[in-house]
């Protein structure tokens, strides 16, 4: 039976002022849409529209998720939507997508593979991701090693997660690319306009 985990999708940044979504999301939506919002409603002025971020937000999570499936490496063999979690405050903390993830049965050769085959730049990577300083306290193990012992041993799924991170980037031209790449097929088709909710007294 393979492994299944549960954890949060790499390279989603949250919908609190980020490239997904913002607080000026609503309204350029309304005001680059009024031409067409005033054939529907003729005499509606700006005020007279809302935007439903929580519809928006739904679909742009259930496009990422289908989007994060096409660069998937090759031991995951199924992604499921779980939820997701938005934090009260945003001052430390943003939303995250939770997935339960369907780990090959050989997904711990492949990834012994990847480490040996990436040795030199994923202990230095680890190093500097992992190591604590002012500010950032880690609670992920900064040594190769004791990585690999809790990626493979102990099956820790925020080590598993790590790793597909480090496996997406290096499979995906790295970091930028693969997060612009996510960020393009998953707005591809979002239409601003279909989260506009027109709210003049009376409207139906």
């Amino acid at each position: 039976m393979n492994t299944v985990i549960n954890i949060y999708l790499p390279f989603f940044p949250g919908f609190y002022e980020s490239i997904y979504s913002n607080s000026d999301t609503g309204y350029n939506a309304i005001y680059e849409d009024m031409d067409y919002l005033r054939e529907m409603y003729p005499g509606a002025e700006i005020n007279d529209f809302n935007f439903d971020y929580k519809r928006f937000e739904a679909a742009i999570v259930d496009k990422f998720v289908e989007a994060f499936k096409g660069y998937k490496p090759a031991f995951v063999e199924g992604i499921e939507f779980e939820s997701l979690y938005s934090p009260r405050y945003y001052n430390y903390d943003t939303d995250r997508i939770y997935c339960n993830i369907e780990l090959s049965d050989d997904w711990k050769n492949q990834a012994k593979e990847f480490i040996a085959r990436n040795y030199d730049t994923l202990k230095e990577r680890i190093r500097r991701d992992w190591s604590p300083y002012d500010g950032f306290i880690s609670f992920i193990e900064n040594d190769i090693e004791a990585f690999r012992v809790e990626l493979l041993d102990n099956e820790k799924p925020l080590y598993v997660q790590i790793l597909l991170q480090y496996v997406m980037e290096y499979e995906n031209g790295g970091y930028d690319k693969i997060f612009d790449s996510l960020f393009y097929d998953t707005m591809e088709d979002i239409y601003d306009t279909e989260y506009i909710i027109y709210t003049k007294e009376g409207a139906k």
